[in-house]
């Protein structure tokens, strides 16, 4: 289908459908990745932390130290597929019809839309793919010297042919990585990305370092000269930064912040402690009440062994199973802000648009 037929039509790993068959969305998760490439020997508590199958008791040292437990960075499309397929069953029993997964999984960390298709066809729920590439440190070797025009070129082929030698088509631009330090290859890939973006009516996603307002402003930046809509440009893991003022300064640019980190509760890094479930939904639910409730989106980024209940962790389904209900509980979340960020607001960023 050209893109012109495929305007207002969301895509799936399945194929086009029509945004109202969109039901409760995570707009930010991973199925099939691989970011063992990024694991970091160090003292585990753990023998054998680089070779050694996770297990459910590694979980209290992983919410320690996620990095050095090698087998916990990858959720094998061939080794695992069972155990994500009774994962991803659960959300779909959480969900309901029309439930979706926004698998985020970009190059450089080893997406397979192909068994994320048969798996999402097999569990009954929807599944959409994004397109480009994760943080710099993960890049294929090709793309630390390609140009924009040959990154535009690769993405733009994920959205009009497919990801990886198929046939499964992008439905959103992203997760593109960014650094804490923004680098030259980055900057490269994230003009790529806004310019796909604009050409083909996709949203764009992006991964960013909590960091500094200035990296975060300056990255919005670079994605508006590139032609980007800024109110179709979804900004991931803002939940983590306890200022909301630097927010609501990104916010009020019109871009959407993703709440996409519950139920990860525990340590980036040594220095680094995720907040709570409970402050994210406080700050979600008052800026919603400011104004910003068609900004905002959900999602808990599964993207280790350490999140998947298989091995005590909380699973795809948290938000819906335990943190709606608790914040409905406290008075943070009505009926009408549960549909905007579950349903409608996915639904207008994955609904395909005319050309810029």
């Amino acid at each position: 289908m050209t893109s012109e037929a495929l305007e207002g039509t969301i895509m799936t790993v399945a194929g086009p459908i029509r945004p109202e068959e969109l039901g409760p969305t995570m707009m930010h998760e991973h199925v099939f990745m691989d970011a063992s490439g990024r694991w970091s020997e160090g003292d585990s508590e753990v023998p054998d932390a680089g070779t050694r199958a996770f297990e459910a008791s590694f979980n209290a040292r992983a919410r320690w130290a996620s990095h050095v437990l090698r087998d916990n960075l990858a959720l094998d499309p061939v080794k695992d597929y069972e155990v994500m397929e009774a994962e991803v069953r659960a959300f779909a029993d959480q969900a309901g019809p029309g439930g979706c997964l926004v698998d985020l999984t970009s190059g450089g960390i080893h997406p397979d839309p192909a068994r994320l298709r048969s798996l999402a066809e097999a569990a009954g729920i929807r599944a959409v793919t994004g397109a480009g590439f994760y943080v710099c440190s993960t890049h294929p070797e090709w793309v630390e010297t390609a140009t924009i025009d040959e990154l535009a070129g690769f993405i733009r082929h994920e959205v009009e042919v497919g990801r990886c030698e198929t046939d499964v088509r992008a439905g959103i631009i992203g997760e593109i990585g960014t650094s804490e330090t923004l680098q030259a290859c980055e900057e490269r890939v994230l003009i790529a990305a806004a310019q796909v973006a604009s050409g083909s009516g996709l949203t764009l996603n992006i991964h960013c370092h909590p960091g500094t307002r200035e990296v975060t402003h300056g990255i919005i930046d670079i994605v508006e000269r590139a032609g980007a809509d800024l109110t179709r440009c979804y900004l991931s893991h803002l939940d983590e930064i306890a200022d909301e003022d630097y927010v609501r300064s990104v916010l009020d640019r019109g871009c959407v912040v993703g709440f996409d980190s519950f139920g990860q509760e525990g340590y980036f890094g040594p220095g680094w402690a995720a907040r709570t479930d409970l402050d994210k939904a406080r700050m979600l639910s008052r800026l919603a009440g400011e104004g910003y409730a068609d900004q905002l989106v959900v999602a808990q980024d599964v993207c280790k062994k350490q999140h998947l209940e298989t091995f005590g962790g909380l699973g795809y389904g948290h938000i819906l199973q335990r943190v709606v209900p608790r914040m409905r509980e406290l008075g943070l979340l009505d009926a009408g802000l549960q549909q905007q960020i579950l349903v409608e607001t996915p639904r207008r960023l994955l609904t395909r648009v005319g050309s810029r």
